[in-house]
């Protein structure tokens, strides 16, 4: 199974949340466990697959706590136990590392609105032809600083 709401390593983010928040907690748990085992290059890889298509069918620039959502399901937290709480901020921070080696290699747009700097974010040219190559994992290890 692929990341949250992904009913397969191939596809887009569908299907329906699940319907208690144990059940939340527990797809939070196993894409923890899963995502958290990669090594970073390909979580990042796995990231932007996923999130490239609501890049790219956005009307507006999206940043990346809209792009991580579908990982991170606000779900019922008072009936969470601290172990379950501190996974899904375990998940939180993972994806946040991938998704920040994706602003270092391939996705980053600023954009100024009234004298500050609104940071959104879209898939480059070199992402969208990285993810065409099936070669994300790659350029993004190939990029990355030592």
């Amino acid at each position: 199974m692929g990341l949250f709401y992904r009913s397969d390593e191939g596809s887009d983010i569908t299907g329906t949340a699940p319907a208690t928040p144990s059940a939340v907690a527990d797809q939070v748990a196993a894409t923890f466990d899963r995502i958290s085992e990669q090594p970073l290059p390909e979580r990042a890889a796995e990231l932007l697959n996923t999130i490239a298509p609501a890049m790219q069918q956005a009307d507006d620039y999206l940043g990346m706590r809209v792009l991580l959502a579908p990982w991170l399901p606000d779900s019922g937290w008072t009936s969470w136990s601290p172990e379950q709480r501190a996974t899904w901020f375990s998940l939180e921070l993972v994806l946040q590392e991938a998704f920040q080696v994706l602003v270092l290699t391939l996705v980053r747009r600023e954009s100024d609105y009234r004298g500050a700097t609104g940071v959104t974010y879209v898939l480059g040219p070199d992402g969208r032809a990285a993810q065409t190559r099936g070669d994300v994992a790659e350029v993004v290890a190939r990029r990355l600083p030592d």
